[in-house]
């Protein structure tokens, strides 16, 4: 499955309560505010060949439960450089004056 990516993502993903069912939490994330993708396994994802990538926002009032973080990435490198690229694409690196 593959989603184009725009300069405001929204991630939904279920959030389970087994008395209430299933509930659906949304966040938006904005390129620009992304300062680092984290790229984690613990040991039950490594039975399984899955990965868990933590998107970081850029701000010093942000809490890292602001962070959003996506359960269960088979390709996590793939995911990062996608979402790099994408933003380079939107801010390119300021090239110095040239001689």
């Amino acid at each position: 499955m593959v989603h184009a990516m725009t300069a405001k993502q929204k991630v939904i993903r279920p959030v389970p309560y087994s008395c209430f069912g299933v509930l659906k939490k949304e966040k938006y994330v904005l390129l620009p505010s992304v300062a680092d993708l984290v790229i984690e396994q613990g040991y039950l994802q490594s039975l399984f060949g899955v990965y868990s990538v933590r998107i970081e926002n850029v701000g010093l009032r942000r809490s890292p439960s602001d962070d959003v973080q996506i359960q269960g990435v088979a390709n996590p490198r793939t995911f990062r450089k996608r979402v790099q690229s994408l933003i380079e694409e939107q801010h390119p690196p300021k090239s110095g004056p040239t001689d």
